[in-house]
């Protein structure tokens, strides 16, 4: 499979999952000021549940780019990133309606997890087929990972005692990422000066 089949794929994929999140979002019951804000806990969820796909669907663009080999095992760990991908719309809704509950919040975490595990799976495998990738311009390892990962971890134990914290999780992890790609698109400008 070539590249550009490749990425055109998983570009029509992530578009309908970003479709089906904002169908599932519920309409206003009436036309006052109140009735949207009681819409706030299902647009919240959606609203970082975008931010994440959005971050990383760049992320996923920007280590492609170079990208002259994808073996079976690319194909295969990027299956698994869009598998868990499609269930966004699921989890996203089920938070959505519950966002202080322990289960709802615990589902959407245990997906964020494998979806970020199978991404890292993938760009390891990418770098490994593609040894001329330069990870170092996307600047997305050592402290970066490390700082996800703990975050990752401790919500696992904060979720049972306050679960709403799950969804913090991803807004700081989603403002985090936005950041460090401002950070790379600086460095990038730096170096051609």
């Amino acid at each position: 499979m070539t590249k550009e089949r490749f990425l055109a794929y998983t570009d029509a994929i992530i578009a309908i999952i970003a479709t089906l999140m904002v169908l599932e979002l519920p309409r206003p019951k009436g036309v006052s000021l109140h009735a949207i804000a009681a819409l706030g806990a299902p647009f919240f969820a959606y609203l970082l549940s975008f931010m994440m796909i959005w971050n990383v669907w760049y992320n996923h663009h920007a280590l492609f780019k170079e990208v002259k080999v994808i073996n079976a095992r690319i194909y295969w760990w990027t299956g698994l990133w869009i598998f868990v991908m499609s269930l966004f719309p699921l989890v996203t809704g089920y938070v959505g309606n519950y966002p202080n509950a322990r289960l709802p919040e615990l589902i959407y975490l245990l997906i964020l997890t494998i979806w970020s595990i199978s991404f890292n799976m993938t760009e390891r495998e990418l770098v490994k087929e593609n040894p001329h990738i330069a990870l170092s311009e996307r600047d997305y390892s050592g402290s970066y990972r490390l700082v996800t990962f703990g975050i990752l971890v401790s919500s696992y134990i904060i979720v049972w005692f306050w679960p709403v914290y799950v969804m913090l999780t991803v807004l700081f992890l989603s403002i985090m990422a936005i950041f460090m790609q401002l950070k790379v698109l600086r460095l990038k400008k730096e170096k051609k000066k």
